[in-house]
């Protein structure tokens, strides 16, 4: 192999791996056997992707930032009964902090069958 096919070789095997590394949820979370994230280290993420919000039950603590991204290719909505994300483009960005415990259920209201709660603990 030539020296130029070695490195070629190298980089894309190692683009490889750090995209394998990637589970999709931020450092500080863990998922229970059921699918369900707990957040940690202060906040969390979801990934909105093919029709639904991954994961689509969040643990938080108060005072927890959660941050929705939208990593689909249509638009979608995070909408709560007292707050509404808007319009998310492919790539935007939705985040809302906790500051009271309770159950928090939301919605795309582009696509009612995805749904989501945020069970947030004091």
């Amino acid at each position: 192999m030539t020296p130029l096919k070695t490195v070629l070789t190298a980089s894309l095997t190692a683009l490889a791996l750090a995209a394998c590394g990637s589970g999709g949820e931020s450092a500080g979370d863990t998922a229970d056997a059921d699918g369900t994230a707990a957040a940690g280290a202060g906040g969390t993420s979801v990934s909105i992707v093919d029709n639904a919000f991954e994961p689509a039950t969040l643990e938080a603590s108060t005072g927890d930032t959660v941050t929705w991204t939208n990593d689909g290719g249509a638009a979608h909505t995070v909408t709560f009964d007292d707050e509404d994300s808007g319009n998310l483009e492919p790539g935007a960005t939705y985040e809302r902090t906790f500051e009271e415990a309770g159950e928090y259920d939301y919605v795309c209201t582009i696509h009612a069958a995805m749904e989501g709660t945020v069970s947030v603990s004091g």
